[in-house]
């Protein structure tokens, strides 16, 4: 064997060969010549336009991931998706390679990576892509902190509390409107479940909650309505009038009791049951009309002075 090492320092095509001689003078040269490759050059490599971009989450189980770069002698052009590796076919020295794949599983979270080699072993790849497919809509629904549909409070907040479930949560919205439009609208990026809307006039509300995650699947709580009312009923006494003096035990007292959410009118009075007794409630009125006449008959056996009022 005759060795002999040399340095080359510029890429590209060679030809070599030995030539041997005797002593008698006798030349030849080995039967063929043969060629070598210098290249010291990494091939380059890209990910191109349609390929999705790093952490993209969707709602479509089809992908499609194009690269493209540069090699002269090209050998082995391949995608790492998912764990498995897959050959590539590209084209030329300037290479575009496209691997497609129309059967993702649903909400899995995939890995890529392309990777290329040339005929000298010098290689290179692309940076590491995360693709998540996700087509479930977040599940969402208020708590029991929340107050019920329809309440009504002598207050000026609104509070709502939600249970939300999703892995790939993005965007929380909380809204809250009446008959003057939206009063307030909320977002959040983070996890927070509960808002307090303070300062609120009284009104009737409206609000609910709506979520969505990274692939934009969304889903809302209903509506619900919430009164609020700090202001007090008003009472106009009617009959009789103050300080009358009867001859019957039969007595009716009238008044008007006013109010938007009025609810009832009570008439009180220091008797029970006909006979003097301490300040109570005596009658209730559950269906009183706001602003009409409420009217109660009372028999009160007993003579003597009394208090009444509504």
């Amino acid at each position: 064997q005759t060795n002999f090492t040399v340095v080359i320092n510029t890429n590209g095509k060679y030809v070599w060969s030995y030539r041997s001689n005797d002593s008698a003078g006798n030349i030849v040269f080995a039967t063929s010549n043969r060629t070598l490759t210098i290249d010291t050059i990494k091939p380059t490599v890209a990910f191109k336009l349609l390929t999705p971009n790093n952490n993209t989450f969707s709602t479509n189980t089809s992908i499609r991931v194009n690269v493209s770069g540069t090699e002269i002698n090209p050998h082995t052009r391949r995608i790492q998706f998912d764990g498995i590796n897959y050959t590539m076919t590209c084209v030329n020295s300037y290479y575009y390679c496209v691997y497609s794949n129309n059967s993702l599983t649903t909400n899995k979270k995939y890995l890529y990576r392309v990777y290329i080699n040339d005929t000298s072993e010098n290689s290179n790849s692309t940076g590491v892509r995360y693709y998540t497919v996700d087509t479930v809509k977040p599940l969402i629904a208020y708590s029991t902190l929340t107050a019920a549909n329809n309440s009504i409070f002598s207050r000026n907040w609104v509070a709502m509390n939600v249970s939300i479930t999703e892995t790939n949560r993005h965007t929380t919205s909380y809204l809250i409107q009446n008959s003057s439009g939206i009063r307030n609208k909320t977002h959040y990026t983070t996890s927070i479940n509960r808002i307090n809307f303070t300062g609120l006039a009284n009104s009737v509300y409206r609000y609910n909650v709506s979520v969505n995650d990274s692939a934009n699947n969304k889903n809302n709580t209903i509506t619900r309505y919430i009164t609020l009312d700090t202001a007090n009923p008003t009472i106009t006494l009617n009959n009789p009038r103050n300080a009358r003096n009867s001859s019957t035990a039969t007595i009716t007292f009238s008044a008007a009791c006013t109010d938007t959410n009025l609810r009832y009118c009570n008439l009180w009075g220091n008797w029970t049951n006909g006979v003097s007794a301490s300040w109570r409630n005596n009658k209730t009125n559950s269906s009183a009309k706001s602003g009409s006449q409420t009217n109660f008959t009372v028999v009160i056996n007993t003579n003597g002075k009394y208090v009444w009022s509504y």
